[in-house]
C-alpha cells in the first residue's frame, strides 16, 4: 500500500521543493558538541593550553565541552606565528678555562671613523680565557686578521711555550675563511663559533671592545689630542688592563698569572702628558730638549713613544722628563676674607693699565693644554668704551704708617685713559674731558703712591699662595685631607677651651628671632722657615 507524502507541481519542466527556514537561534545550548583541546584551541584564535583549560574548568563560558582526556599536540600555525628569541643566560654556560691557552677569545673592532697615524682601520683583540691576559693588533684591512691571529699564536709558543686548544669567535668574514680554518686544522686548534644574531656568546671579546674604546674616547676628550691617536691610546688601554684587577681574577692580575711576577706600575704616567726630550739636532745655542707628548711605552725598545704636535708623528725616545702638573690659579676668584671688593678694584686697575704680560700668561690654553680656556678680547685703538652708569674712585692698599692705615685713593683705569687722551665721556669733541659728576681723589705725592703700589701687589701674592698652599681650607675640606686628624685634635682642643671659659651657655631658641649662625675658620700656620707649626 502506497501512501502520498507530498504533490510537488511540474513548472517548466523541473520540481521545485519549498522547505520551511530551520530556526537558528537556540542550537548552541540545545546541542552540545564534545571537542578535543587542539580542536578548541584553532576555533578560539590559537589561545594557550593552559589559559584554555582555566577557561572551560571555571565556567567562565558555556556551549563548548571538552574532551578531558585530550591532549594538545604541536602546532604549526603557533610556531610559525608566535616564534620568539631563546633566551641568554646571564651566567657563563660553560665552566671557566683551568689553564692558558685552553680557549682563546677574540673579536675584531672597526672601521673606524679616523684612521691612525699609520692609516690603520681595524683592531682584532686576542683574550686568554684562564688569565684574562689580552693583547690587541692594529689593521689596516680586515683580511689581515689571520696573520695577527698567526703573530699571537707565535708569541705564545715561542715566550710560554704553550699552545691554543680552542679559538671562540664569531661568524665573521675574517674568521671564516677558507686560509683562516685551514690553519686551525692544520694547528690542531678547535673553533668555537657563535650562533648568527648572537654576540652575547662571544660576551668576553665584546665586552674588552666597548669598554677599550669608552675608555680611549675618555682619554682623548681629557688630553685634547686628536683622535687619530686612538691607536696609541688602545694600546695604553690595554698594556693597564693585563696589570689591574679584573672581576674574573680575584686575587692576582692578568700579568702575573701569564708571567709569574706582580706588575710594576712605579712608572705610570698620565697618558698625554707633557715632556721635554733630549736633542742634539740644533746648534751650539740652541735649546737642548724640545717639547711632546707621552703616549705610552714601547715594548720593542722599553723606550717611551712621543707624539709631536708640529710635525703629526710619533717617535721612540729615551732621555724624557715629565713636566710636572701645573696648578690653574685663578686670581681673579680667589676669596679673600673681608676684601673682595677692594681685591677686584687692584685687578681691575692692573689690568687695565699699560703693565706689559708676561709672554707665559698670553696664551694660557697652549701651555696649560686647557682647550675651553677664555681669552680677552682686545679693543681697537679708535674704540673709547662706554662710561659705566656709576663710576666710584678706586680704593687701594693702606699706607704703611705704624697706626691705622689711611687709605690712599686713586683714579680708575676709565678716568685716567681720559685724562690720557684716549677719547671723552661723551663720545663728542668739545665736550668736557671728566663728567662732572665723577669726583677725582686728591693728589697723592710720589711716595705713597709707590708704597700703596708695593702693598697691592703684596697683598695680591699673599692671596694667591694662601689659595695654592691651601692654608685655609674649608670643614669639608678639611674633612676629605689626609691630616684630618690632626684637625679633629685642634677642634677638639678648641670646643675644650671654649667650654673652660664659660663662653656660651645653652637656652632655648627665642620665638621669631634671627639666630646669628657660626662656622669653623681653620688655617694653617707656617714659622719662618716655611714648616708647619699648628
Amino acid at each position: 500500500m502506497k501512501t502520498l507524502l507530498a504533490q510537488i507541481p511540474k513548472r517548466g519542466g523541473l520540481y521545485r521543493n519549498y522547505n520551511p527556514a530551520p530556526e537558528r537561534t537556540g542550537y548552541a545550548a540545545k546541542a552540545k558538541e564534545i571537542l578535543s583541546i587542539d580542536e578548541v584551541h584553532q576555533r578560539l584564535g590559537h589561545i594557550g593550553h593552559e589559559h584554555l583549560r582555566h577557561l572551560l574548568q571555571k565556567g567562565l563560558v558555556t556551549g563548548i565541552e571538552l574532551d578531558e582526556e585530550s591532549k594538545p599536540t604541536f602546532c604549526e600555525s603557533c610556531e610559525w606565528g608566535k616564534k620568539h628569541r631563546k633566551p641568554i643566560q646571564k651566567v657563563q654556560e660553560d665552566p671557566k678555562p683551568k689553564a692558558v691557552g685552553e680557549e682563546v677569545h677574540s673579536d675584531l673592532w672597526g672601521k673606524a671613523p679616523v684612521k691612525t697615524i699609520n692609516g690603520r682601520e681595524y683592531a682584532s683583540t686576542f683574550i686568554d680565557g684562564c688569565s684574562s691576559h689580552t693583547r690587541v693588533f692594529l689593521m689596516r684591512t680586515k683580511d689581515e686578521t689571520l696573520d695577527s691571529y698567526k703573530t699571537y699564536e707565535a708569541w705564545f709558543k715561542t715566550q710560554y711555550d704553550i699552545m691554543i686548544k680552542m679559538l671562540h669567535t664569531d661568524r665573521g668574514g675574517e674568521y671564516m675563511s677558507n686560509a683562516f680554518s685551514e690553519h686551525l686544522r692544520k694547528a690542531g686548534t678547535i673553533r668555537r663559533l657563535t650562533v648568527h644574531d648572537t654576540p652575547e656568546y662571544n660576551g668576553v671579546a665584546e665586552r674588552f671592545n666597548r669598554t677599550a674604546i669608552e675608555k680611549v674616547c675618555a682619554l682623548l676628550h681629557e688630553t685634547g689630542l686628536p683622535k687619530f691617536l686612538w691607536g696609541e691610546a688602545l694600546h695604553h688601554i690595554v698594556y693597564l688592563k693585563n696589570r689591574t684587577w679584573t672581576r674574573a681574577l680575584p686575587n692576582a692580575t692578568p700579568h702575573e698569572i701569564l708571567t709569574g711576577k706582580k706588575p710594576d706600575l712605579s712608572n705610570i704616567h698620565l697618558w698625554g702628558a707633557r715632556v721635554w726630550v733630549h736633542d742634539t739636532k740644533g746648534s751650539k745655542l740652541d735649546g737642548r730638549a724640545k717639547e711632546g707628548r707621552w703616549v705610552g711605552f714601547d715594548e720593542e725598545s722599553r723606550g717611551h713613544r712621543i707624539y709631536w704636535e708640529a710635525k703629526r708623528s710619533i717617535t721612540v725616545e729615551r732621555g724624557v722628563t715629565f713636566v710636572p702638573a701645573e696648578v690653574d690659579v685663578r686670581i681673579g676668584n680667589a676669596p679673600v676674607e673681608g676684601e673682595t671688593e677692594d681685591f677686584d678694584e687692584i685687578l681691575e686697575e692692573v689690568d687695565g693699565g699699560n703693565q706689559p704680560i708676561p709672554p707665559e700668561m698670553e696664551h694660557p690654553a697652549d701651555d696649560l693644554d686647557r682647550p675651553n680656556t677664555p681669552q680677552a678680547e682686545e679693543t681697537p685703538d679708535n674704540e673709547v668704551p662706554e662710561p659705566p652708569e656709576h663710576v666710584e674712585p678706586e680704593i687701594i692698599a693702606e699706607e704703611d704708617t705704624g697706626g691705622r692705615g689711611k687709605r690712599i685713593r686713586k683714579e680708575s683705569s676709565y678716568v685716567r685713559r681720559i685724562q690720557e687722551g684716549e677719547g671723552s665721556a661723551s663720545g663728542r669733541k668739545g665736550s668736557s674731558a671728566i663728567p662732572k659728576e665723577i669726583q677725582l681723589p686728591p693728589a697723592q705725592p710720589e711716595e705713597a703712591t709707590e708704597k700703596a703700589e708695593m702693598a697691592e701687589e703684596d697683598w695680591a701674592m699673599a692671596t694667591v699662595m694662601d689659595v695654592a698652599e691651601c692654608l685655609n681650607p674649608t670643614y669639608e675640606e678639611s674633612k676629605r685631607r689626609s691630616d684630618w686628624p690632626r684637625w679633629q685634635e685642634a677642634i677638639k682642643a678648641e670646643l675644650a677651651s671654649l667650654e673652660k671659659n664659660g663662653t656660651w651657655s645653652v637656652i632655648e631658641h627665642p620665638k621669631d628671632a634671627n639666630v646669628v649662625d657660626c662656622k669653623w675658620v681653620l688655617r694653617i700656620k707656617k714659622n719662618a722657615a716655611g714648616k708647619i707649626e699648628k
